[in-house]
């Protein structure tokens, strides 16, 4: 089972929205900031085991765990644009197109503290 947590609660799509509409600049760096994070969840599931890269297709398994339940779910899961773009970037995955990414899961959790946990299932071709 390979698995990292992005231990941060990650922007909306309507936080995203907000930021492209003031200035194209700022919403490239805001991408860019926000895989930044990302990143470096997936650099230290690397060193700890417990992330391997694969080259097969995949299902992907979120699990957003946030401390209220005021945001929509629809709003809260586009972040997983960011984090299928961030494991593409990293190697993690091939390609985040429909050749590799086969489908996805998302389940919403009441917790103590905002998290993604975010889990790669290999499936046959």
């Amino acid at each position: 089972m390979s698995h990292f947590v992005i231990n941060t609660r990650l922007p909306s799509v309507n936080d995203y929205v907000n930021v492209c509409r003031r200035n194209k600049y700022q919403a490239a760096q805001f991408k860019r900031d926000v895989e930044e994070v990302i990143e470096w969840a997936i650099r230290q599931a690397l060193a700890t085991g417990t992330l391997e890269a694969t080259s097969k297709p995949c299902k992907v398994k979120f699990e957003w765990h946030e401390k209220t339940m005021k945001r929509d779910v629809d709003n809260i899961a586009g972040a997983k644009k960011f984090i299928l773009d961030a494991m593409q970037t990293m190697g993690i995955i091939v390609n985040d197109n429909q050749k590799y990414v086969k489908g996805f899961t998302d389940d919403f959790i009441k917790d103590d503290k905002d998290f993604v946990r975010v889990e790669l299932v290999e499936v046959g071709e």
